[in-house]
């Protein structure tokens, strides 16, 4: 009788301990469905801001790339450059307006893309700088020393950079103004001569920008770099 009264103990102890160690891990595994559950939505409430602050530095980026292709000093400088053209070019004045209208088109249409290729970013390049060569003849050099291979850019980001040498440096017979765009540790430089003009000193809306976008994307960040002979800055080349 001992012997089954112990057995119905132990009979009853591990019974027992096994409903509560069935309570046990239902309780964990809730409390571990529900702590998932917080997390996901809480990352996912953190990316949907972080997409709608990325959303509002992109069209930050194209108004101010937009204002400045709409700037009436850059209108009045291109319609000069055109009215000239008309009389003693025309078929000049026919690429100029082609240019002008690309360089437009491109503003407009990178509006929705977070990236674009090297390639096309460059395309642009080259169109926005055949206008300004028209005004500043060999006063203005650009030299383009990258492949674009598969690399990406943020939309814009090149011109940007390009446009900060040429509005705020001299451009002359005397100081003509040099612009290099190459490749180094995986970056994209734009470096130019410094020969900065009186009162051209910028908000550095543009370039803050630029660092707060690259910041979503990479760890890598923008670098601003400059002496008394050279201003130089890097952003980061990305790839698929």
């Amino acid at each position: 009788n001992v012997l089954s009264g112990q057995q119905l103990t132990s009979g009853i102890f591990f019974e027992q301990s096994y409903f509560m160690a069935k309570i046990a891990f239902l309780f964990v595994f809730v409390g571990s469905m529900v702590s998932n559950t917080v997390l996901f939505f809480k990352n996912w409430k953190e990316s949907a801001v972080q997409h709608e602050i990325l959303k509002r530095e992109q069209l930050a980026l194209q108004y101010e790339t937009l204002k400045s292709q709409v700037n009436p000093h850059f209108l009045f400088n291109n319609l000069n450059s055109l009215t000239s053209l008309i009389n003693s070019n025309p078929a000049k004045a026919t690429d100029f307006v082609k240019k002008l209208s690309e360089v437009y088109r491109y503003v407009l249409d990178q509006k929705n893309h977070e990236f674009v290729s090297l390639a096309d970013e460059l395309k642009f390049v080259d169109s926005y700088v055949y206008l300004h060569k028209i005004r500043f003849g060999e006063n203005l050099q650009v030299q383009i020393e990258i492949k674009p291979q598969q690399y990406k850019v943020i939309p814009l980001s090149v011109q940007l950079l390009v446009e900060n040498a040429v509005k705020h440096n001299e451009i002359s017979d005397q100081k003509p103004l040099s612009i290099r765009i190459y490749e180094k540790d995986e970056y994209l430089v734009v470096e130019n001569k410094l020969q900065k003009k009186s009162g051209s000193e910028g908000s550095g809306t543009g370039l803050q920008n630029i660092s707060a976008r690259y910041g979503f994307f990479s760890d890598r960040k923008v670098i601003i770099a400059f002496n008394n002979e050279t201003y130089r800055v890097s952003i980061p080349l990305l790839t698929d």
